[in-house]
C-alpha cells in the first residue's frame, strides 16, 4: 500500500511539473508563431485579411513642371493594409520614405516608381512623410495615433458647440414666453395681503400676566 500511494504522488508530480512546462513554454511559442505570421505577410504585402497593398489604393502623381514633388492619394480601402498600417487618407500627399531621399529624386520623376517605393515602404516597416490637407506634415504610422485623438477631440468640440447653439437659441424663447406670460398678468393688481396671526396660548399667559 506503501508503494502504491509513492507511485501515486510521483505520477501527480511529474504531471504538475508537465503542466508548469506546458503553460511556461506552449503559450510564448503561440505568440512567437503568431508574429511570425503576421511578419510573413506584411514582407510579402498583404495584411491579416488577405487584401493586397496594391489593391488597397491609389495614387497619382504631384507634377511641378517635370519635377515629382510627390504622390497623392486618391482612393484607399479603410480595411487595406495601407489605411490600417499607415493611416493613409485620400488626399494626402506622400513626399519622402522616411531615411531615403525625396520620391522625385529617388524616383526620377516617376509617379509609378515611387507609388512602388512607397508599397514598399509597408513591407519594410518603413516611416512615410506626407502632407494632409488641413493638418500639414506627418510621419506615418507614427503620428498616426495623435492625429486621431486630434480629429476626435475636434469632433468632440463641434459637437458641444452645436449643443450650445442649440441651448442659445431657447434662451430667447424663454424670455418671449417669460415676457408675454408677464403682459398676461393684469395691471395694477394688489398682492394678496398676508394673513393676521392668530393669538397662541403662551401669548394668553403672557397677556394675563
Amino acid at each position: 500500500m506503501r508503494a502504491a500511494g509513492f507511485s501515486l504522488v510521483g505520477l501527480l508530480v511529474v504531471v504538475g511539473i508537465l503542466a508548469l512546462l506546458q503553460g511556461t513554454y506552449t503559450a510564448p511559442m503561440l505568440t512567437s508563431s503568431k508574429q511570425a505570421r503576421q511578419e510573413a505577410m506584411q514582407l510579402a504585402g498583404v495584411n491579416d485579411k488577405g487584401i493586397r497593398t496594391t489593391e488597397s489604393i491609389q495614387f497619382s502623381g504631384v507634377m511641378s513642371g517635370s519635377q515629382l514633388r510627390g504622390i497623392k492619394v486618391d482612393s484607399v480601402m479603410m480595411d487595406g493594409p495601407m489605411h490600417q498600417y499607415f493611416g493613409l487618407l485620400p488626399g494626402d500627399v506622400v513626399t519622402q520614405v522616411k531615411e531615403l531621399p525625396d520620391l522625385g529624386f529617388l524616383s526620377g520623376n516617376d509617379p509609378d516608381t515611387a507609388a512602388a517605393l512607397v508599397l514598399e515602404a509597408y513591407q519594410r516597416h518603413q516611416n512615410l512623410k506626407i502632407q494632409r490637407p488641413g493638418v500639414g506634415e506627418l510621419e506615418l504610422p507614427r503620428d498616426a495615433a495623435k492625429v486621431s485623438a486630434l480629429q476626435g477631440s475636434s469632433s468632440g468640440a463641434s459637437t458641444t458647440g452645436a449643443v450650445g447653439a442649440a441651448a442659445g437659441s431657447d434662451p430667447s424663447a424663454q424670455t418671449s414666453s417669460s415676457s408675454s406670460s408677464s403682459s398676461n398678468a393684469p395691471t395694477g393688481a394688489a398682492s394678496p395681503a398676508t394673513p393676521a396671526r392668530r393669538p397662541t396660548v403662551w401669548d394668553r399667559l403672557n397677556e394675563s400676566d
